[in-house]
């Protein structure tokens, strides 16, 4: 429970505290923390659909899912936009990661990745719309245990460093088959080809951003859940029929 709980409190704004917070035994609840993220999405899209028309209700949605974890992984994504678009060399774009200012690169970046989020939840088909909000943070969630475990820091420093690398094989069986079973559960067979690509997708991300800095930081970690999450609405889009 208290890894469960340190979740929670790690991913989400939720008001909860964990007596023992671990960092390292909540990574095996993540997807459940993704559930979570989606229903209240669901519940949310549900109740705004009864006062605003469909456009609205889903740029409201978007919003949510950014406050609801504190834009932490957007964050993440601005900073390694910056850095591997900005820097030359390892060192140089872990500089700039590091910098607490944003840069040109990252306002682009989170630009083009809002308005296709925003775009692909618009366009989706009712019958499949709210089945996309609740595994977009299922899968974004896994994405960050499949990267995490068998990963390694690219610093010694940073909160990238307590938990890159510090999960075994059990842990990404556990929170896979979680994640596996919600995907066949939204779309039967569809679901393995969905669980299996972006499964892909993500060892491909995070092998290119170990090229780059030789490693992982929580920065790439963040980035790599933000862009999974596009990734699943592409995915489910195309799957549609």
């Amino acid at each position: 429970m208290t890894g469960f709980i340190s979740a929670i409190e790690f991913l989400t704004i939720i008001p909860i505290k964990s007596k023992n917070f671990s960092l390292q035994k909540s990574i095996v609840y993540f997807p459940f923390v993704g559930m979570i993220i989606g229903s209240i999405l669901v519940g949310a899209h549900i109740i705004l659909k009864t006062i605003f028309p469909r456009m609205i209700c889903d740029a409201i949605t978007l919003i949510i899912l950014i406050l609801s974890t504190g834009a932490l992984h957007l964050d993440g994504f601005a900073d390694t936009i910056d850095g591997i678009l900005g820097g030359r060399d390892k060192d140089e774009m872990l500089k700039i990661m590091s910098d607490e200012h944003i840069g040109t690169f990252a306002v682009v970046g989170i630009f083009c990745l809002l308005l296709l989020k925003f775009i692909f939840i618009f366009q989706m088909p009712e019958n499949i719309l709210y089945p996309s909000l609740v595994l977009m943070p299922i899968l974004g969630k896994f994405s960050m245990v499949l990267s995490l475990v068998k990963g390694r820091p690219a610093k010694t420093n940073g909160l990238g460093s307590l938990f890159i690398g510090n999960s075994g094989t059990i842990t990404l069986l556990i929170s896979g088959l979680v994640t596996l079973l919600c995907c066949i559960f939204f779309f039967s067979l569809k679901g393995l080809f969905l669980f299996a690509g972006i499964s892909i997708f993500t060892l491909i991300l995070k092998e290119y951003f170990t090229s780059k800095i030789d490693g992982l930081t929580g920065d790439t970690i963040g980035a790599i859940h933000e862009t999974v999450e596009l990734a699943v609405l592409m995915a489910i889009f195309l799957l549609r029929k």
